[in-house]
């Protein structure tokens, strides 16, 4: 269901619920009371989840996180998502970005000491409705690094290259979403 659809579906439901229960209180009818008490439950799978995802948007007056482009020496690109209070969100599912109109900064504009983790193509998604912004699977990066010698406290930066966002071959933009089979010789 779209969100549209969903948010109309829990304000019917909620004006149902509301109007049993002025019914139950006006007629004094217990059985209206109980057909209330049901309502909450058939709502739950349209209440929105506020935590699956969350924007880094550049340019807010006091953003949780920056996100920057620089280039190297050798003319490689990145994009940078730095944490600045209280760290990267892993409990959010995925972390969008946008990809055009991007503060370039220097290599030197960020610290040394911090720790990053490179992002691979494969944990990046695209919008489904906004072709600007990119999405981060926090869970793909998060597993990742679990065997390396920090914790997910240390983190504070994830490193994007400009190739995995426009792979320069269709073929492999293709053969990224396309499933995996094995076959076995018999």
């Amino acid at each position: 269901m779209t969100t549209s659809k969903n948010s109309l579906a829990l304000a019917a439901g909620l004006i149902l619920f509301v109007g049993l229960i002025a019914s139950a209180i006006l007629l004094e009818s217990a059985y209206l009371l109980y057909a209330a008490t049901g309502i909450p439950i058939l709502l739950v799978p349209f209440i929105p989840d506020l935590k699956t995802s969350q924007t880094v948007k550049p340019g807010q007056s006091a953003p949780r996180m920056r996100v920057y482009r620089t280039d190297s020496e050798d003319g490689e690109g990145f994009i940078i998502l730095e944490a600045l209070h209280g760290g990267i969100p892993w409990n959010k599912k995925r972390l969008y970005f946008p990809v055009d109109g991007l503060p370039a900064a220097a290599p030197s504009a960020y610290s040394a000491e911090t720790a990053g983790i490179p992002v691979l193509q494969y944990d990046l998604v695209p919008h489904r409705r906004r072709k600007d912004l990119y999405g981060i699977e926090l869970a793909n990066v998060a597993a990742r690094f679990r065997t390396l010698s920090y914790t997910a406290d240390e983190v504070t930066r994830l490193v994007i290259r400009l190739e995995d966002l426009h792979p320069a071959d269709p073929a492999v933009a293709e053969h990224r979403t396309a499933p995996v089979r094995k076959s076995f010789p018999a």
